[in-house]
């Protein structure tokens, strides 16, 4: 009598698996990186050393990027607590590096639980609102890698290895010293992130001082820059990001299921899931699907709330590419009409596009495309030119791009918004009607 529910458990069980393989591969698919690089690329600091917060995130605000400081809490250079929240809360990300620098291997277990437990807790307390969820070895030599990973979910060791887009050793990813003692120059740089393309890998830069303030392979910030503007050149061919960022990355890409829970002429609803605890697991991945054939263009959006979205065709095909945080509700892909020979997914051409609905009460869609990555700024203003809301502010990459602009505090009347992205300056009307 017990074959019967044996029989039935492996059939639920196989049953189970084929609609999950179903539904993830057949109409989505996940970029190895975010904006399907071609590579991924992380800066690391260690030490302290003030030039990081002087010189290096000042210039990696500059391009959008972000890097990663790995902090020690009481050794040779005091922790610039005011420097690192303000670097924090610009996306950058503070890691640890101990409380002392010494050397895990040396250490009993004992003392290795209080050099990597302390310095996260003294960091958090000191850094407002964040999590430390990752570590950076002192003299890049390993631990207890039990104990490490009670308190880290990754650790950054330095064999000089460009590292796969699925890092095997979570505990010992690998990175490349820069400076004096290693890669110097921007040649050098751009060379190792076009090896890294090649494989799709991930390469991990490991700095310390820069620009004449000393410490162990001195760099130079010009080099550094040199190796920024070559991989903003190249689009999306590159994800500059923090080595936490891309290492989150890379386990939920792995991670990941689709379900799509209906599907219409005029929208798609699906749920991007994974098993991975949300509130360490917290970026965006990049998602690719085919369009239906007779849809012109799609908006996006997750949880009502709207997405960067782009066109591309491949091969003939049409596709909507998006970025998602799984387990953050169910996503809506919208069939949009393209009218008034508004071609929102031609790719060499910046355009910004009428507001929908217009009139409109109290909120509205504001949707413009992008060619190229671009600094940009959109802006409303009433009709005596003062500005009354500023929507976007910062860089963003080619595609189409969704805003929602809320009015519910300005009166009836008509309102200009304007685009800025590099050169290009266009400007429309639309009308509030309460």
């Amino acid at each position: 009598m017990k074959y019967p529910s044996v029989i039935l458990i492996l059939f639920s069980l196989l049953c189970t698996q084929h609609i999950k393989a179903q539904s993830a591969g057949d109409n989505y698919e996940i970029a190895t990186w975010q904006g399907f690089g071609e590579a991924a690329v992380s800066y690391t600091f260690d030490d302290n050393y003030g030039n990081q917060l002087d010189v290096m995130v000042p210039m990696f605000n500059e391009y959008g990027y972000q890097l990663t400081l790995f902090t020690f809490t009481n050794a040779f250079i005091s922790a610039n607590y005011e420097g690192l929240s303000e670097a924090a809360a610009q996306g950058h990300e503070i890691g640890s590096h101990t409380v002392t620098h010494r050397n895990l291997s040396d250490l009993s277990d004992e003392e290795q639980i209080e050099e990597l437990a302390n310095s996260k807790a003294t960091l958090e307390d000191n850094i407002s609102g964040y999590s430390v969820h990752t570590i950076a070895y002192p003299f890049c030599v390993p631990g207890n890698n039990d104990i490490t990973s009670q308190y880290y979910i990754a650790a950054r060791g330095c064999s000089g290895q460009i590292v796969s887009n699925d890092p095997s050793n979570a505990m010992n990813i690998s990175s490349m010293v820069i400076g004096t003692e290693g890669h110097e120059t921007t040649e050098d740089f751009n060379n190792r992130v076009n090896a890294a393309a090649r494989t799709k890998g991930w390469v991990v830069f490991l700095g310390h001082g820069s620009d004449g303030e000393g410490g162990y392979s001195e760099v130079s910030s010009r080099e550094i820059k040199g190796n920024l503007d070559y991989m903003a050149e190249g689009d999306t061919r590159f994800w500059v990001s923090s080595f936490g960022n891309v290492f989150k990355y890379s386990q939920e890409r792995e991670s990941a299921s689709f379900t799509e829970l209906s599907a219409s002429e005029s929208q798609i609803e699906l749920e991007l899931t994974d098993e991975l605890d949300n509130e360490v697991y917290d970026v965006a991945l990049t998602v690719r699907r085919e369009l239906p054939q007779d849809w012109d263009s799609a908006s996006v959006s997750q949880n009502e709330e709207s997405l960067d979205a782009r066109i591309v065709t491949l091969d003939g095909s049409r596709f909507v590419e998006f970025n998602a945080v799984p387990d953050q509700g169910t996503i809506t892909i919208e069939n949009q009409v393209a009218t008034s020979n508004e071609l929102i997914d031609k790719a060499d051409s910046f355009n910004l596009i009428q507001n929908y609905p217009n009139p409109f009460n109290p909120s509205t869609k504001i949707s413009f495309h992008l060619p190229v990555n671009s600094e940009v700024s959109l802006r409303v203003f009433d009709t005596l030119g003062r500005e009354v809301a500023t929507l976007i502010d910062n860089r963003k990459g080619p595609g189409l791009h969704n805003v929602h602009f809320d009015a519910s505090h300005l009166s009836s009347g008509l309102y200009i918004y304007q685009l800025n992205a590099g050169d290009f300056m266009e400007t429309r009307k639309m009308m509030l009607v309460k």
